[in-house]
């Protein structure tokens, strides 16, 4: 019996009708969280891919994504890994949650698209057959080729290091991360980088949070941090009219030392000084 492929393709269900068998109680499948986040999850599911039909057990699978760490990169619950999850079960229907997950646990777009791996797949499973040989060799055809493509995010994450002598070393290393395990552009966070003031400034007040309210745990990353990954990402999704505040205790907010507004502009003249250094 096959681990990576089932033999006949399973039913498929609605998103949409899952959702609702969730919430109401009539699925009698194992849950592995509660029903209300459960029910959030596909829907974010669905926000990615429409209310599309799949068998459950990939339904598992993609909503799982939003609770799973580890793996090779930071993207599982991102919208492109979703996405491409999806292709790839599409293209290949008889492939099992097992290696939906093997692959959620490899993915990310570039390395997909650069190599046409979904594509690849494909041409394995007509030498092997729909085989767990044919995922096994594909799977490290994969991690080989995340290998050679994974040189160029590890050489841009080093040019970064310069940088540590102006900005606060550990805002330096989480950008230093978001090359290497989310492969996003150097040229965009350089671009995207606020005065080291602003920084400085704002991880003292998370530590000054921190040691009035003694907690030290699951406090996060300062929100310049946040906001420098959210703008090099997309930079139309940050707002003026945006909020930032840090909450304590699930409820007291406590504001940021500056605003949205400041940190665009704050970017902007950090650029001006950027250039005219480079003159």
């Amino acid at each position: 019996m096959s681990k990576y492929f089932v033999e006949k393709q399973e039913e498929k269900i609605l998103l949409s009708k899952f959702i609702e068998m969730i919430e109401e109680g009539s699925y009698e499948g194992h849950l592995s969280h509660p029903k209300e986040v459960i029910a959030k999850n596909v829907g974010w599911v669905m926000d990615d891919l429409t209310d599309v039909e799949l068998p459950i057990s990939i339904i598992s699978e993609l909503y799982g994504c939003f609770h799973r760490f580890g793996g090779r990169y930071d993207v599982r619950s991102e919208s492109d890994t979703i996405k491409g999850l999806y292709s790839l079960y599409s293209k290949y229907p008889k492939l099992s949650g097992t290696a939906i997950d093997a692959v959620s646990s490899i993915y990310i777009k570039d390395l997909f698209d650069e190599y046409d791996l979904e594509n690849m797949l494909g041409k394995f499973i007509s030498v092997f057959g729909e085989t767990d040989e044919a995922f096994e060799v594909f799977y490290n055809y994969v991690e080989k080729k995340a290998d050679e493509l994974q040189v160029i995010y590890d050489d841009d994450a080093k040019k970064l290091e310069e940088y540590k002598l102006t900005y606060e070393p550990e805002y330096i290393e989480y950008l230093q991360g978001l090359i290497k395990y989310e492969h996003l552009s150097l040229d965009k966070i350089i671009a995207s980088l606020p005065s080291p003031e602003l920084v400085k400034t704002d991880k003292e007040q998370l530590r000054d949070i921190s040691a009035s309210t003694r907690i030290y745990f699951g406090v996060g990353y300062p929100i310049s941090y946040s906001l420098t990954k959210r703008l090099v990402k997309d930079k139309d999704s940050l707002s003026t009219n945006d909020e930032l505040y840090y909450v304590i205790n699930n409820d007291k907010k406590v504001p940021a030392t500056f605003t949205t507004a400041e940190f665009l502009e704050s970017v902007k003249e950090n650029q001006k000084i950027f250039s005219k250094k480079s003159e």
